[in-house]
C-alpha cells in the first residue's frame, strides 16, 4: 500500500512539473505583442516620446507667433519676437491657457492671445 502511494504521489509530482515546464516555455516562445510593436515602429522610425503639436498665428500688424505645444508635458514653448517663452498648462473650461511668472498664453480655436504682464501684447489667428 505504502509502495502505490509513493508511486502515484511520485506520478503525480512529474506530470505537475511537466505542465508547469511546458507552460512556461510555450510562453516565453510567443513574442511579446508590445516588443514586437516596439520594434516595427523603430524600424519605421515611428518612436516619440512627447505628443508634440506645432502652430503658428499671424496678428494684424503681421507678427507672427510658433507655438510647440508638448501634451504629455503640459507645457508650450512660444518664439515670439525673438523671445523664447515657455509655459505651463493650466485648468480651463474651454480652449487652452498656459501661463509662468510673466507670460499668459490663452486662445480658443484658431484664435490665440499672448499676455505679459497682464497686458495683451499679441492678438491673433
Amino acid at each position: 500500500m505504502i509502495k502505490k502511494i509513493i508511486i502515484i504521489t511520485s506520478l503525480s509530482i512529474i506530470t505537475i512539473t511537466t505542465f508547469s515546464c511546458t507552460k512556461e516555455v510555450s510562453n516565453k516562445s510567443e513574442p511579446d505583442q508590445k516588443v514586437t510593436d516596439t520594434v516595427d515602429a523603430l524600424k519605421n522610425n515611428e518612436i516619440t516620446t512627447d505628443e508634440i503639436v506645432k502652430s503658428k498665428a499671424k496678428d494684424k500688424q503681421g507678427k507672427v507667433i510658433d507655438m510647440t505645444f508638448n501634451n504629455s508635458k503640459d507645457i508650450v514653448t512660444v518664439m515670439y519676437e525673438g523671445n523664447k517663452i515657455e509655459m505651463k498648462s493650466q485648468k480651463t473650461g474651454s480652449g487652452i491657457w498656459y501661463s509662468n511668472e510673466l507670460y499668459e498664453l490663452r486662445g480658443e480655436g484658431s484664435h490665440v492671445e499672448l499676455y505679459k504682464n497682464g497686458k495683451k501684447i499679441f492678438d491673433g489667428n
